[in-house]
């Protein structure tokens, strides 16, 4: 089930926002338009990575090289001896 933001109106015409678990949009408008409300708009709220998890994915997408692994232990090795 996704999470769905939603704006609808009433009979009235009172501007209604709300959040709902739902298989689709049409679902949600399904669900809204039996409450007597009339949908106006309905978009998917989209899980939100944590920065860990972005970085994750990015660290994944590419491979280190060996010349990079050679250069960071060399410049490491002097940050120690600096010491």
């Amino acid at each position: 089930m996704a999470t769905f933001e939603y704006q609808a109106r009433n009979y009235k015409g009172d501007l209604l926002k709300g959040r709902l678990d739902a298989a689709s949009d049409g679902a949600v408008a399904a669900y809204l338009m039996q409450e007597g409300l009339t949908p106006t708009i309905i978009k998917e709220i989209l899980p939100s990575n944590s920065f860990f998890e972005q970085l994750e994915k990015k660290m994944a997408a590419q491979s280190v090289k060996q010349k990079d692994v050679i250069v960071f232990c060399r410049q490491m090795y002097t940050l120690i001896k600096a010491s």
